[in-house]
């Protein structure tokens, strides 16, 4: 599979596993799915493993997933993971 470079460089995500779900795209519609999935479960009672893949890095470059409320952040345990300019 290709690569780019990215700020992360060696720190980027590991892609590798299996998931439930793969949402493309970490705009509006994609950041929706992302919140609607919070806390499902497969058949089995353990938590679903949800992969969602963008082109950018969050914070990268603004697009309209900048416009993000915090509370959704917050819902997905990214808090960390953005920066407010």
């Amino acid at each position: 599979m290709p690569t780019r470079r990215t700020k992360r460089g060696e720190l980027r995500t590991d892609l590798s596993g299996d998931y439930d779900v793969l949402i493309c795209g970490a705009s509006f519609a994609g950041l929706a799915v992302a919140r609607e999935l919070a806390g499902a479960t497969r058949p089995d009672g353990s938590p679903a493993r949800v992969l969602m893949l963008d082109r950018y890095e969050i914070g990268e470059r603004q697009t309209s997933a900048c416009g993000i409320p915090t509370t959704w952040l917050e819902a997905l345990d990214l808090m960390g993971s953005h920066r407010q300019t």
